[in-house]
């Protein structure tokens, strides 16, 4: 860090993109934040690495509704995945022999 010349700056002091425009940006760490403030950047940043210090699972944040058709519509993650089945829907193995 002695020999770098850029701007640090902490998570809890971002406020918006607007200093980055045009920027070389490399965001440490990986947690929620920094994932969502490397992402915010990625559109007016000339480039964006984020660097994580340990290993992560990395999913996407929409997802399609139908995975066999990738121009369906996109949901958030959580609620393709935490999805209530339609009320017409078997409730457990033995009512699909019904």
């Amino acid at each position: 860090m002695d020999s770098f010349t850029g701007t640090c700056i902490h998570s809890g002091d971002y406020r918006s993109s607007a200093p980055f425009e045009g920027k070389r940006v490399a965001v440490v760490g990986s947690s929620f934040s920094s994932a969502e403030i490397a992402a915010e950047i990625a559109p007016v940043a000339a480039s964006v690495l984020n660097i994580l210090p340990k290993k992560s699972w990395i999913v996407p944040r929409f997802l399609p509704l139908d995975p066999q058709s990738p121009s369906s519509a996109f949901l958030p993650l959580d609620l393709l995945l935490y999805r209530r089945p339609p009320p017409d829907a078997p409730q457990s193995p033995k009512d699909l022999n019904a």
